[in-house]
C-alpha cells in the first residue's frame, strides 16, 4: 500500500483537484473532501488491491501507455504524471 506522502501530495495539488471534481458529487468538490475520502478504509482497501493487481500482472499497462515496470500505486502514478505532462507539452507544441 502507498504511504499517505505519496498520494496526499497528489491529492492537495489544485489541477488534479480540478480533474477529479468532474467524476464526484458537485457536494464532495472541494480539496478536504478529497482528502477526507483519501483517508477512509475503503481507499486504502482499494489501493490495496490496485496495488496488488499491478504487482499481480493482472492489468495490462501497455495498453495504457504505461511501462510494464510499474508495478506499485507510486511507480504508477508517476508514469501516468510523465504521460500527461508529456501530453501537455504536445498540446502546447513543445517537444
Amino acid at each position: 500500500f502507498p504511504k499517505g506522502d505519496t498520494i496526499l501530495p497528489l491529492l492537495r495539488n489544485k489541477e488534479i483537484q480540478e480533474r477529479l471534481f468532474e467524476y464526484l458529487p458537485e457536494e464532495h468538490r472541494h480539496e478536504s473532501a478529497i482528502l477526507e475520502l483519501a483517508s477512509s478504509p475503503q481507499f486504502h482497501q482499494q489501493i490495496e488491491t490496485f496495488s496488488q493487481a499491478l504487482q499481480s500482472g493482472q492489468l495490462n499497462l501497455n495498453a495504457f501507455g504505461i511501462p510494464h515496470h510499474a508495478l506499485t500505486v507510486a511507480d504508477f502514478l508517476k508514469s501516468i504524471e510523465s504521460i500527461s505532462e508529456q501530453e501537455k507539452a504536445k498540446e502546447n507544441g513543445e517537444n
